[in-house]
């Protein structure tokens, strides 16, 4: 069912302010390749337009085909936000990789990544920064600072500064945060704690591993499986262009 997320000034701003606090920028500087209707796309543009930074939009299809912007220069860089498919199509295209390294932060959001691919792009020194959050978090409420992930870490980093995070105890994300939505259309919301689906864990104190929609878990055998994590180990063998792991009922 389609659902259509209330957002006003209020929580956008503080969307923006805490990921401007988060990575230390004064001003953010942005090629958008996703589209506007999409959180990521949006919230790009609004970090431009709300620090007086340059937000270039630039067709994924070119950029894909080999033609990308010149980039600038700017004191505080230049930030791309990509969905894994992105990253893994550029990386197999000719002269992407020494582009890619122009920029500051790479965010990798809107699906899991594989690990293969994310450990392709650490040998090739990008600065990928994963994260997590939603529509209506008004995009990230978590991010890995993109020296962390270059020396090791592969988690989603830590809650942004407007962020709060909590484990509920059937292991599921719940999160305060000013930037919360106000309700689904038309309905409105009252300002309270947001419970998601999706289920995560803290590898260490301050740091989010998300596992996956909590409502996906596959029951068998008496184990619950998140087919995300088995999905990433058969694309991780090279065998399959694609897959999709899902429960089916079992007598």
């Amino acid at each position: 069912q389609l659902k259509f997320a209330r957002h006003d000034h209020e929580t956008l701003s503080a969307a923006v302010r805490g990921f401007t606090q988060h990575f230390g920028l004064t001003q953010v500087n942005a090629v958008g390749v996703l589209p506007l209707y999409h959180v990521s796309g949006l919230m790009a543009w609004l970090r431009c337009a709300l620090t007086g930074g340059t937000y270039l939009a630039w067709d994924w299809k070119a950029l894909e085909g080999g033609g990308r912007p010149v980039l600038p220069a700017r004191a505080e860089g230049w930030l791309l936000s990509l969905v894994p498919t992105q990253l893994e199509r550029l990386l197999s295209s000719d002269g992407a990789v020494a582009w890619l390294r122009q920029f500051r932060i790479i965010f990798i959001g809107g699906a899991p990544a594989r690990p293969d691919l994310l450990e392709q792009a650490a040998a090739l020194r990008l600065p990928l920064s994963l994260g997590y959050g939603m529509t209506e978090t008004a995009a990230m409420v978590t991010a890995l600072r993109p020296e962390d992930f270059l020396a090791g870490a592969r988690h989603s980093g830590a809650a942004l500064p407007h962020a709060t995070l909590k484990l509920g105890s059937d292991g599921v994300i719940k999160i305060e945060s000013a930037s919360l939505f106000r309700g689904y259309y038309p309905a409105w919301r009252e300002v309270a704690a947001f419970e998601t689906t999706d289920a995560g864990v803290q590898p260490a104190l301050g740091q989010w591993q998300i596992l996956g929609r909590r409502d996906a878990m596959i029951i068998t055998g008496g184990e619950k499986v998140s087919p995300v994590e088995v999905e990433a180990v058969l694309r991780g063998s090279g065998e399959l262009r694609d897959v999709v792991v899902v429960g089916v009922p079992d007598a």
